[in-house]
């Protein structure tokens, strides 16, 4: 993926079916980006980054359990 960004001078990403669960998100590390957000779970899972040239507020959601089951 950090290909993918140089190459591409992405400064703004967003996976999603990450299969990373909530206690390993240094597993999610992309060179040049910054993890901002991330919702982990073994089976899903979502992950955005953004360039650390920009910059972010980053504000607390809540998700209801019966949405990840």
């Amino acid at each position: 993926l950090t290909k993918m960004v140089v190459d591409n001078n992405i400064d703004i990403l967003a996976l999603q079916e990450t299969h990373v669960s909530s206690d390993k998100p240094q597993n999610l590390k992309i060179e040049q980006l910054e993890l901002v957000a991330f919702i982990g779970h073994e089976q899903y899972g979502i992950a955005t980054y953004i360039h650390p040239r920009l910059t972010a507020q980053i504000k607390e959601t809540k998700i209801s359990d019966d949405l990840l089951s």
